[in-house]
């Protein structure tokens, strides 16, 4: 501790003495006169040889996280008098064990236990039991060697808990108190499911179907308001997000994916219509989803007639693309796709 509070005072002299530069010229800097090899001096060119050596993919950013020098430059990031602006969070992958684990606990030990277990297991097949915050946070991390649908398939524990107002109200407090707090984060750009209605049999939740669009969006901004009435300062954006799979919809009450999400977008505009306080904070969507095999132009019509009318009430229309690209051709087939048709 002592160690990284010399490096934090030593990196913020140089840090405030310079404007714009680059970590590595940072670091470089901090390093100089060569001829007092100070503890300091020593650590920091350590962590550069380190960096040098992660950008050829010989260490482990693990290496890097651990190491005294990047501790000392959370520090000053945690401390720094501004707070930071996160303008891309997902609810469901970005709840800490902590929060998760008691509400899981007590669905795997109710009524409906045998129902929440098959849930589970479906996604860890191996799992025997969940008995602490410490294996449900093992369960939701992604290993070094599973991919991208793994982690899709992951966030299975949060969703299972995100059936009421009540519990989307606990779980935006939760977040925003914990990265304002942990993180010195000040601004939160939300991405949330509207709908969790799907025809995929992994994806369907017990407790959804009396879980409106409403309790959604109101829960959210309660919690979110909450925490902004003790720190002033803090603000945020809802932005709901839709996935573009074609099995995505509630294929009990509509016949196509497009109905659904038209019935989604009309169901926004009510709510605004209904709670026009609202409007500061719900004012853009999202789209989301694996996006291996989502780049043809028929993947994108299925939204438009939807995303064009929330554009006139003045929403900004934001998309995820290339995050799994097979191929550079069809990312950018994707990305060309997107802004084409959905004006973006």
């Amino acid at each position: 501790m002592k160690i990284e509070k010399s490096l934090t005072k030593h990196l913020v002299k140089i840090i405030s003495e310079t404007n714009g530069i680059t970590l590595e010229d940072t670091l470089e800097l901090a390093t100089f006169p060569l001829n007092e090899p100070t503890n300091d001096k020593l650590l920091i060119n350590e962590f550069r040889q380190l960096l040098a050596e992660y950008d050829q993919d010989k260490v482990d950013i693990d290496q890097l996280l651990k190491h005294p020098v990047s501790n000392a430059l959370f520090d000053i990031f945690k401390n720094f008098p501004l707070p930071y602006r996160e303008e891309h969070i997902h609810l469901t992958g970005s709840l800490s064990a902590d929060f998760v684990y008691p509400r899981l606990k007590k669905l795997l030990e109710g009524p409906d236990k045998e129902l929440y277990w098959k849930k589970v297991r479906a996604v860890y097949p191996h799992v025997e039991k969940i008995e602490s915050v410490e294996d449900v946070a093992k369960l939701m991390t992604l290993q070094d060697d599973e991919a991208f649908d793994r982690y899709l398939e992951i966030l299975i524990l949060p969703k299972l808990i995100l059936t009421t107002k009540e519990a989307h109200a606990e779980a935006s407090y939760s977040m925003a108190k914990e990265l304002y707090e942990n993180f010195n984060v000040g601004m939160i750009r939300l991405k949330f499911t509207l709908s969790r209605a799907t025809s995929n049999d992994l994806e369907q939740i017990p407790g959804l179907e009396n879980l409106s669009e409403e309790d959604v969006v109101l829960g959210l901004y309660e919690g979110f308001k909450k925490f902004q009435s003790e720190v002033p300062a803090f603000n945020f954006i809802l932005s709901p997000s839709f996935r573009k799979e074609a099995n995505h919809f509630d294929s009990e009450k509509y016949d196509t994916k497009k109905d659904h999400f038209d019935a989604q977008v009309s169901k926004i505009l009510e709510i605004l219509d209904e709670h026009p306080y609202l409007s500061p904070y719900l004012c853009e969507v999202d789209t989301v989803g694996n996006e291996r095999e989502l780049y043809r132009k028929i993947h994108f019509h299925d939204m438009k007639r939807g995303l064009r009318r929330l554009q006139y009430r003045g929403f900004s229309i934001r998309s995820h693309h290339g995050e799994t690209w097979k191929t550079l051709k069809t990312g950018v087939q994707a990305v060309d796709n997107a802004m084409n048709i959905w004006h973006i």
